[in-house]
């Protein structure tokens, strides 16, 4: 009976060791999980990344606004800022990154003849921004704009192939359209409006 006991006792340790081989495979197992979750969110995120080139106001840092894409999605910026919501012109570089900063998306087209004038692609994007943006608070931050320029932005060759009409721009993020698509646009402001770096809870008076 005493050996019995004996070896009972002495198989206690070798579980232990079984049960903490366990967690340790189902913790790994976890691990990986989660950074291939990371990965895939990361990779999945609607538009494609351009590198952030900082902040700060032109007027304070005495720079020289320089942008990396066309419309621009960081630098330097003016200290003043643009009205959320439509506009029928274009809007200056160095305005819409202090937008930018703030968590806008700014929505950007090339017109295909007056501005804002018999344009359908206007028409449809100048609806669809005041449809989100009387729909929630969330999306106060949107703009919808003209844009002067060929859209341009550094590593994406393929992406000049085609005629580009469409530019979303978020801090840090761009995406280009060659044609109206409701979705794709609602997922790249979903996944991007609010996110500035400067980003806060919207004062009262932001919409207004």
């Amino acid at each position: 009976m005493a050996k019995r006991i004996n070896r009972r006792q002495g198989s206690r340790p070798q579980q232990v060791k079984r049960w903490w081989k366990r967690l340790a495979i189902l913790a790994a197992i976890v691990a990986i999980s989660y950074g291939i979750f990371l990965v895939l969110g990361l990779f999945s995120r609607p538009g494609y990344a351009v590198a952030d080139l900082g902040r700060g106001p032109i007027e304070e840092q005495h720079c020289t606004p320089r942008f990396n894409s066309s419309p621009p999605t960081s630098g330097c910026h003016s200290q003043s800022k643009v009205a959320y919501g439509v506009h029928d012109e274009p809007i200056p570089a160095e305005l819409q990154v202090h937008n930018l900063e703030h968590g806008a998306v700014i929505i950007q087209y090339r017109p295909s003849g007056i501005i804002g004038v018999g344009d359908a692609l206007a028409q449809d994007l100048d609806a669809f921004v005041n449809r989100l943006r009387n729909s929630n608070l969330r999306y106060c931050r949107l703009i919808a704009a003209p844009h002067a320029f060929p859209f341009s932005f550094p590593n994406r060759p393929e992406e000049e192939t085609s005629p580009k009409v469409i530019a979303l721009t978020a801090w840090g993020r761009i995406d280009v359209l060659d044609t109206y698509d409701e979705a794709r646009i609602k997922k790249f402001i979903d996944a991007f409006i609010n996110q500035g770096p400067e980003s806060s809870q919207l004062p009262q008076n932001e919409c207004q």
